[in-house]
């Protein structure tokens, strides 16, 4: 099943309304969280961007004849935004997003 959808680019921007700088992205506290965080039993502080509404559009090759068909691939990305999401720290509930596949032919 791990064959079934292959993607055209390794490098896909991540579309949002705000600074593309970085140092302006850290400047402005609504890009980024500072959270403090247990590691190796000690409390320390973690600096992540965030972005709170953003997409990105991604192009892929779907191979429906290995054992997936698209709504089931499609129903994967849903399940997956929701319950798993994206980044390091969706152990404490952030990084869920709303996923969606659009058959282009």
């Amino acid at each position: 099943m791990e064959k079934a959808l292959s993607f055209t680019s390794l490098n896909v921007p991540l579309k949002y309304e705000g600074p593309k700088k970085i140092e302006e992205l850290f400047d402005n506290r609504q890009f980024h969280s500072r959270l403090s965080v247990g590691v190796q039993g000690k409390r320390v502080m973690r600096v992540r961007p965030q972005f709170n509404v953003w997409s990105m559009c991604l192009a892929g090759l779907f191979i429906p004849d290995v054992g997936l068909n698209f709504d089931e691939l499609s129903d994967l990305a849903e399940t997956a935004g929701l319950t798993v999401g994206i980044g390091d720290n969706r152990v404490n509930g952030y990084g869920r997003f709303r996923g969606s596949i659009v058959e282009v032919k």
